[in-house]
């Protein structure tokens, strides 16, 4: 067996491992999948996710959607989960999260290092909070990770399904699915065929089925926009982007992934663990713990305390590059 399928074994099993224990809590488990499952629930029975009804119907059956907050996802995502709908509620949700964590433990196969970085999965709050819900953006984080591992190793149809897959979450991989775009347009255009090519049967098999859902959507999006609060932090984008230049690219795409979008839960900084990936060693699973102190902190009054996750990766990535530097020197000096 290649070093390579060694590694993926490991984590096929970690993953199960990491999921057994978050399936035993009987309140919040599955409870962001639950809108999820219903709304393709509704697409199969030929009804649309959207509207005032509809999102009652959600509201009555799912937690989150108490509020009103419906289906706010566009339908191509809709269609995309249709499958998984098919199956009981709780078996599907097993697996919707199984994909997410396997795919997002996956980023370790992007550095060598590797024993601490099991740890820093453990640790990390965001990577928790979205497996505990059962949370979309953990699942399109990990197509993301699955579009870097395919651009490593020139898997051009890999990378083309995951353009095609990754804009349907837009704040959870419209910059990779960019990237992506970039890399076959300068390497391997054959991935940028299929993905514009899925894409565009995707979206005309939604027109198909439902010719007047973009409006509905929108106005679901606006309604979603009113209930759910959330905050914009792209400032923090600038002193991050300076300190972490030199780190890979896909971690400085996390970062702006991150940073550019509105958020208003924990595992919106998923991407921010390439960050800690890039840093590696000890000081990345100290880093990552450091994610534990935003649910301290909110219970405390804090206001989202997404600092927590932003200043910890600018002190290591500041400490790392001064180490470095002054490494260079010594050795300068040396010869």
């Amino acid at each position: 067996m290649s070093p390579m399928r060694r590694r993926i074994l490991v984590i096929a099993v970690f993953a199960v491992i990491y999921l057994i224990p978050i399936t035993q809590v009987q309140i919040g488990f599955g409870n962001d999948y639950c809108a999820v499952y219903y709304g393709a629930r509704l697409i199969i029975e030929g009804q649309s996710p959207y509207g005032p009804e509809n999102s009652a119907y959600l509201g009555d059956l799912c937690i989150p959607s108490e509020l009103g907050v419906g289906y706010p996802f566009p339908l191509p995502f809709g269609l995309l989960t249709v499958p998984l709908a098919l199956l009981p509620f709780y078996l599907s949700a097993l697996i919707w999260t199984l994909i997410g964590i396997f795919l997002a433990f996956c980023c370790f196969l992007l550095v060598k290092e590797w024993p601490p970085f099991l740890l820093l999965s453990v640790l990390y709050v965001p990577l928790f909070r979205g497996a505990f819900l059962s949370q979309a953006t953990l699942v399109w984080f990990g197509f993301s990770i699955l579009l870097l591992i395919a651009i490593e190793r020139r898997w051009w149809w890999v990378a083309g399904l995951c353009i095609a897959l990754l804009p349907w979450k837009p704040q959870a991989g419209l910059l990779f699915a960019l990237a992506g775009c970039w890399w076959a347009w300068r390497n391997d255009r054959r991935a940028l065929l299929l993905g514009v090519g899925l894409n565009g049967l995707l979206v005309g098999i939604t027109f198909l089925v439902q010719p007047g859902w973009l409006v509905e959507w929108i106005a679901q999006l606006n309604v979603y926009r009113e209930v759910v609060y959330t905050q914009w932090i792209g400032l923090w984008a600038i002193p991050l982007m300076l300190v972490c230049w030199r780190l890979p690219w896909w971690a400085r795409i996390g970062i702006l992934q991150f940073t550019l979008f509105p958020v208003n839960d924990p595992y919106a900084a998923l991407p921010l663990i390439l960050v800690w990936l890039s840093i590696g060693g000890w000081t990345a699973v100290i880093g990552a713990a450091s994610s534990w102190l935003y649910p301290f902190l909110l219970q405390a009054g804090s206001d989202k305390p997404w600092w927590v996750f932003i200043i910890p990766a600018l002190v290591a990535t500041g400490w790392q590059f001064w180490r470095q530097t002054r490494m260079a020197h010594s050795t300068r000096d040396r010869e």
